[in-house]
């Protein structure tokens, strides 16, 4: 083979070679491989040993979620394990109501939890969500509901108040964002209309510990 036969051979190898990298270059950077990369799940884009930090606005639209589950699934014995995904198996209920019988009446445990949710099938009540205010450093949520207690069968409704449940969030050890502890707190009104509305045990009204 003669040099000419030689260089001519080198030259083209070298340009396939360079479209070879400009057709990679183009397949990287083109909006369908970067639309692929960015539908894909936070989980999934955070790797390594480096905490996951959850934004505000991932939090905000994990939250009006659960408001949906629970006005769907949360008082059906039935649906209410739907809620597993929400609350963390050692969840804690703190009541800041006289009806409840105060913060010293925490329910402690998932479970007792959906025991007090789906133990009163004489009524139901469903949330509007007027707006979540959310502290992602601090993995709290504080929101704004309208609530309507309404009688099983009739429909008929029996109160309507504003709730300002806190809610302190945490990431369980596979990383997903759960409920450790609602703080609640309600629209105050005369015990007697609050016992005639929820179903509640009246032998824990005021009581101090």
């Amino acid at each position: 083979m003669t040099g000419r036969t030689l260089f001519l051979a080198a030259v083209i190898v070298f340009a396939n070679t360079g479209s070879a990298l400009k057709a990679q270059e183009h397949k990287s950077t083109s909006p369908s491989a970067t639309q692929a990369i960015s539908n894909r799940p936070e989980s999934a884009r955070r790797s390594g040993n480096e905490p996951i930090k959850l934004t505000h606005d991932e939090i905000v639209k994990w939250m009006n979620a659960y408001f949906a589950e629970y006005n769907a699934s949360a008082q059906n014995a039935k649906t209410v394990h739907r809620m597993d995904t929400y609350f963390a198996p050692n969840f804690t209920f703190i009541p800041y109501m006289y009806v409840f019988g105060g913060p010293q009446h925490a329910i402690t445990g998932r479970e007792a939890f959906y025991t007090m949710l789906t133990g009163h099938p004489a009524d139901y009540e469903r949330f509007i969500v007027h707006d979540v205010f959310v502290d992602e450093k601090k993995m709290v949520a504080v929101a704004f509901l309208e609530a309507t207690i309404f009688e099983t069968g009739t429909n008929r409704v029996k109160v309507k108040k504003n709730y300002l449940p806190l809610y302190e969030l945490k990431l369980d050890d596979k990383g997903a964002l759960k409920i450790a502890t609602v703080r609640f707190f309600w629209e105050a009104l005369p015990p007697e209309v609050d016992g005639a509305a929820y179903s509640v045990d009246k032998s824990k009204w005021g009581i101090r510990r």
